[in-house]
């Protein structure tokens, strides 16, 4: 059986640029602006998302309309990159991959830091902090579960 690498470049900066004008290219990663977007203006776009690839979020009124008008123009825009909507268990795929964690399934007021591979954000070893002693106790314990990290 032979394989190939595919090489995937994201198309998500092409595809909004179709759609807004707003300078795509200056927003760096995790930062927002301000633009139009399939003619709505001041709309609030951020170089976010937490499936680990390059990508948007667009912050449209949330009224029926507007939201059906604009995802049909990024899917139409879409089309000659390939894009395709997307249900969430893949979208979960590719958040798990990037280890970005979601509130209420991988992380909660009942799943620790530890046990949600997330140890390289609680630094024991710092001076006090809130939450310090419970933290140092409950990562002595060992840990009945953990979130499997694959290396």
């Amino acid at each position: 059986m032979t394989t190939r690498r595919l090489r995937f470049r994201p198309k998500a900066h092409l595809l909004l640029a179709k759609l807004t004008d707003a300078n795509l290219a200056a927003l760096k990663g995790y930062w927002f602006t301000h633009g139009t977007v399939c003619g709505l203006t001041n709309v609030l776009i951020g170089r976010t998302g937490y499936t680990g690839e390059d990508g948007f979020e667009i912050y449209v009124p949330s009224d029926e309309a507007t939201s059906a008008m604009v995802w049909k123009a990024v899917l139409e825009a879409g089309k000659e990159y390939g894009a395709i909507a997307c249900g969430l268990g893949a979208r979960n795929t590719l958040r798990l991959e990037a280890k970005m964690p979601l509130y209420g399934h991988e992380i909660s007021d009942t799943i620790n830091v530890w046990e949600a591979g997330l140890d390289r954000y609680c630094k024991v070893e710092k001076p006090e902090f809130i939450g310090r002693e419970a933290c140092c106790k409950r990562s002595q314990r060992g840990l009945p579960k953990y979130l499997r990290d694959s290396k």
